[in-house]
């Protein structure tokens, strides 16, 4: 079953997940946003746990730099508290103002602009 709000989405060898977004909401207004992040088929590419500690490999290292660098990059967010696991990493994003269109426009935006809807090719 393809994820869809509110609907169960069943993925090959993973338990049956709910999704938890709320049904026509835009994520793009200011707010603050708990956001999980996984690795590529949930592999511990980010370090691993090691007698009972976390250990970060380089990547784990780049990960959690460039989370901190969000913030710089972006004039619109803010980060508070976030951990970075072996497959994945957990964190807070706040976005202070909403800038440009939302993300339900872009959905949009990419249909209309999708290989065979493009200007000029005479394909609609």
């Amino acid at each position: 079953m393809e994820g869809v709000e509110g609907e169960m989405r069943e993925v090959p060898g993973r338990h049956l997940r709910r999704s938890v977004r709320l049904r026509g909401y835009d994520y793009s207004h200011s707010g603050a946003y708990f956001v999980t992040v996984c690795a590529h088929g949930r592999d511990c590419l980010f370090g691993d746990v090691n007698e009972g500690e976390l250990r970060l490999n380089e990547a784990g290292k780049t990960v959690a730099d460039e989370w901190v660098n969000t913030s710089a990059l972006r004039k619109n967010i803010e980060l508070d508290a976030f951990v970075v696991m072996p497959n994945h990493i957990h964190g807070i994003v706040v976005i202070t103002e909403t800038l440009g269109r939302g993300v339900l426009q872009y959905a949009l935006f990419e249909h209309l602009w999708s290989p065979g809807n493009l200007p000029g090719t005479g394909e609609s």
